[in-house]
């Protein structure tokens, strides 16, 4: 089978008052559980301006995680924020637990959108117990913040296509689990085709779109075996309705 899509794509999530609405009822279960247990933790968060002194701790913890990662690409952090020198406000959502910062996300305020950059968290709390994930958590934050700055939608970055050569299929699922739809990207990019019987890896392929700008569909090439470990990506198909191609 013959796929053609876009080489690229951002994601944006609407904002809303209620700043859990957009999320899964299990997310939204998870997230209540942990903001009433949130006093019995060490957490805590800050929204400050970028600066050279935050992105002192944060680049290197960046360049470890996504260094990890599969084909990963490693951003000059510094270069594309404050070394712009352009008139755009870069802030820092920072989440510190233990009276130590763990993760922060990275964003700009635009005139008509709140725009993700940079987002490291680790995948667990040093030592609370409680329901949500940190980068769960931090996605809450984030959308209350924007709301109450009077954002109507958060864009989520620009990811590389397909996920699974260029980037977990993890974070395609982590982005729709928040409310995120996928849309073509504004600036230039590559119209490919790929055939799907020569794929010889796991891979999720968003679908150039026949019309408009919105993506709403996906193929998810997997082997049998692996299908319960992906199976989650087909949870939000008013987002991306995903059809599955066994090999």
């Amino acid at each position: 089978m013959q796929v053609t899509y876009p080489s690229a794509h951002k994601w944006i999530e609407p904002v809303t008052e209620e700043a859990m609405s957009e999320l899964g009822k299990n997310n939204r279960a998870r997230l209540r559980s942990t903001l009433n247990r949130l006093e019995e933790t060490t957490i805590t968060h800050e929204v400050v301006p970028l600066s050279d002194a935050v992105l002192e701790w944060f680049t290197p913890l960046y360049n470890e995680s996504i260094g990890s990662k599969l084909n990963p690409k490693v951003h000059d952090i510094h270069a594309a924020t404050l070394g712009k020198g352009s008139d755009v406000q870069y802030c820092a959502l920072i989440v510190h637990e233990d009276n130590e910062p763990i993760g922060a996300t990275i964003f700009s305020l635009r005139t008509h959108v709140l725009s993700i950059a940079f987002r490291i968290y680790p995948q667990q709390w040093k030592s609370a117990s409680v329901q949500a994930n940190p980068s769960l958590y931090s996605e809450y934050l984030i959308n209350r913040y924007a709301w109450q700055k009077g954002y109507k939608k958060i864009s989520h970055g620009k990811d590389r296509n397909p996920y699974g050569i260029n980037a977990n299929i993890g974070l395609a699922v982590f982005k729709l689990s928040v409310g995120c739809s996928a849309y073509l990207p504004t600036t230039p990019y590559d119209i490919c085709t790929i055939d799907t019987d020569t794929i010889g890896e796991d891979i999720l392929i968003l679908a150039q779109p026949e019309n408009g700008n919105r993506i709403t569909n996906a193929y998810l090439c997997i082997e049998n075996a692996n299908l319960d470990r992906y199976q989650h990506v087909q949870k939000y198909p008013e987002q991306l309705s995903v059809t599955v191609i066994e090999r």
